[in-house]
Parts: structure tokens; sequence; C-alpha cells
């Protein structure tokens, strides 16, 4: 069940036709226990974002960790 859960907010992070903020938070949850596939979409999305609001979000959070 997770994984149906996690790959529904992978489909949410990478459509970039959502609100940003919906988009963050999925980034966010699927982050919090991410696993090699996960890693591997969402280095995918960041690569080729139009916006970059998730990406400077990505940056921000690994600097204080």
């Amino acid at each position: 069940m997770f994984s149906v859960q996690r790959n529904n907010l992978l489909a949410l992070f990478r459509n970039s036709d959502e609100d940003s903020e919906l988009r963050l938070s999925a980034y966010l949850q699927v982050m919090k226990c991410p696993n090699d596939f996960s890693l591997q979409q969402i280095k995918e999305t960041l690569m080729s974002e139009e916006v970059n609001q998730v990406w400077s979000l990505d940056l921000s959070l690994n600097c204080f960790c």
C-alpha cells in the first residue's frame, strides 16, 4: 500500500501542471523515506524543471541537514 501512495505522490510531484504548493508537499512526503526509484524520479524531474521553486527548496533543505 505504501508503494502505491509513494507512486501517487511521485506522479503529483512530477506533474508540472499541478499547483507548486501541492508538488512541494508531495516532494516532502516522498523524501521522508525515499527509495532508489523515488530518488531517480526526483532527480529526473528536477533536472528538467522549468519552475525552480522545487529545486530551490531541495537545495535549502540539504544545506541545513
